[in-house]
């Protein structure tokens, strides 16, 4: 299955463990807990829009946002980007963690050729690589779906990561933790890999590389991936 040219990474939940981490952004910030819950339910409402520019995507994300709250749409942009990404990227460096054996998957990959990618529906994902103990120079591109399409499963997101890669979806691979978003790869023409979370492992006792295998795309851990 593997022989791909290309392999694009989702960040949050799939380059770390992304359990506890809705607990810990409300603990940090507990007087925005009203807007912090308007940020995420207005975010469900834009996944697989698809927007000319970051800047598009983030207009209609903070109109959805001040119309379900309400409040101006001014506010709701200061508290994103001055307060909400901020405390994502401070939590991340203190309760999280790359995944075990990603730099090491990385490293294999650059030497078999494949170039590799991160694709994050959130803003700040340079600071947030470097928060979780991974260098954004690990990877060849680094982008953010509000500046390439629109939030996951934006069939156009995924084809112009293939873009920003050289490469076409044919030859490319994503990889990430939901297959309600991530999973949109697959209209895009790509092959998807679905990360089990550390308590599907505990569940399933370990998998192999063939158990839950699907017509489409295969679900096992991160560290697995070289084996496909």
């Amino acid at each position: 299955m593997m022989a791909a040219k290309a392999i694009v990474f989702d960040l949050d939940g799939t380059l770390y463990e992304a359990r506890h981490l809705p607990f810990y952004l409300i603990a940090g910030d507990p007087f925005h807990m009203r807007t912090l819950a308007s940020e995420r339910r207005s975010r469900k409402k834009l996944q697989g829009m698809y927007f000319p520019s970051a800047e598009a995507c983030y207009d209609e994300l903070f109109k959805v946002m001040a119309d379900s709250q309400p409040t101006e749409i001014e506010k709701a942009r200061k508290w994103f980007w001055q307060n909400y990404m901020p405390l994502m990227v401070k939590v991340l460096g203190k309760h999280f963690t790359l995944r075990p054996h990603a730099k090491e998957l990385l490293e294999a990959l650059r030497a078999k050729g494949i170039r590799t990618a991160v694709l994050s529906d959130y803003g700040m994902a340079r600071e947030k690589l470097e928060a979780i103990g991974c260098s954004p120079d690990w990877f060849d591109e680094v982008l953010e779906s509000p500046a390439i399409g629109g939030l996951k499963p934006c069939k156009e997101t995924f084809l112009n990561a293939c873009k920003a890669l050289g490469v076409e979806p044919g030859e490319a691979l994503m990889v990430g933790d939901k297959v309600s978003t991530d999973g949109g790869a697959l209209e895009a023409g790509m092959r998807f890999v679905h990360i089990l979370k550390k308590e599907k492992l505990r569940d399933k006792g370990g998998v192999s590389c063939n158990e839950m295998l699907w017509d489409e795309f295969v679900s096992l851990p991160l560290e697995r991936l070289l084996e496909l």
